[in-house]
């Protein structure tokens, strides 16, 4: 039997927002069409493939505390538009690749945080 493909979401997964940036961040998903995953909970440990499908499994890992957007599928550059009129700061952003699906959300913010820093010169 052959496995059936089926596509991830187009979604946005966020964290380290609070209040007014956070409505802020749900109101914009829904506008451009995206699901909201906000990763204000213990999927630290989960790969992005697994929350994007509803399924990260169980895990205790805290997700680390940075402010970070995740973009998979849509137009990314519509949804960073719209941040910035919306006078939202975000340090760490990132479009998903083949390779990054299979990375667990610390891991990936690990590695924004490194290359914001080489950018930075820091």
């Amino acid at each position: 039997m052959k496995a059936r493909y089926i596509p991830l979401p187009n979604a946005i997964v966020f964290g380290g927002f609070s209040g007014d940036d956070r409505q802020k961040i749900e109101k914009l998903c829904v506008r451009l069409g995206y699901k909201g995953i906000s990763a204000d909970n213990a999927i630290g440990g989960a790969t992005l493939k697994s929350i994007l499908q509803s399924k990260p499994g169980s895990t205790d890992t805290p997700v680390k505390d940075e402010r970070f957007v995740i973009i998979h599928g849509g137009k990314p550059s519509v949804f960073l538009d719209s941040l910035k009129v919306a006078s939202i700061e975000v340090p760490l952003r990132a479009v998903t690749t083949p390779t990054s699906l299979g990375w667990t959300l610390n891991q990936l913010i690990d590695e924004l945080k490194k290359e914001r820093q080489e950018l930075e010169g820091v």
